[in-house]
């Protein structure tokens, strides 16, 4: 039975521990000459293990893990690329109103987004990440809305490559629609 796997488990690791001070005890009894030495070890080695801890505490803390990919993620060619496409798809809009090459341009950021997100895929519930692709998403959808077109629309859904990515951030429910339309034809092409 497991309960009692787990027991021998536990017994055996118990057995197996070696406690640094017993250690340094047993070396003082057994070799004299050697106590304090032992003693002076075990102390540092007490030390480093708080620093250990603390220091993993303060990587917790600071999020360190999330941060640390968050500056591989945006100096990869591919989220740099996809957020320079992206801005210059809003400029394209807004200075130009040439609403065919920002669509066009949106829909390039997009595709290096998605790459971006299939290496970090810690990153696709991630707020701040998402909200910020959101906020291109939202540019995009305004895009769409003066071309009579829709993330719902058939043709678009079915190149937009960013649909986890919507369904796991649309935190204001803007796309509650779209995203019901593309999950009907996901299972219609089931």
């Amino acid at each position: 039975p497991p309960e009692e796997d787990a027991d021998l488990y536990y017994a055996a690791r118990r057995q197996l521990h070696v406690d640094w001070q017993d250690l340094a005890d047993r070396i003082a009894q057994d070799l004299p000459e050697q106590a304090a030495r032992a003693r002076r070890l075990v102390s540092q080695l007490q030390k480093l293990r708080s620093r250990i801890a603390l220091t993993r505490i303060n990587r917790d803390v600071a999020n360190f893990a999330y941060w640390k990919t968050r500056t591989e993620v945006e100096q990869t060619d591919a989220a740099l690329r996809a957020r320079a496409l992206a801005y210059q798809g809003w400029r394209a809009f807004q200075e130009r109103a040439d609403l065919v090459g920002a669509r066009r341009l949106y829909e390039q950021s997009f595709e290096l987004w998605a790459v971006v997100l299939a290496d970090y895929p810690e990153l696709m519930d991630d707020t701040t990440t998402g909200a910020d692709i959101m906020e291109y998403v939202d540019h995009y959808q305004a895009i769409l809305e003066q071309l009579d077109l829709s993330l719902a629309d058939a043709e678009i859904d079915s190149k937009f490559p960013l649909w986890k990515l919507v369904e796991l951030n649309d935190g204001d429910r803007n796309y509650v629609e779209e995203i019901a339309a593309h999950r009907r034809r996901q299972k219609s092409a089931e």
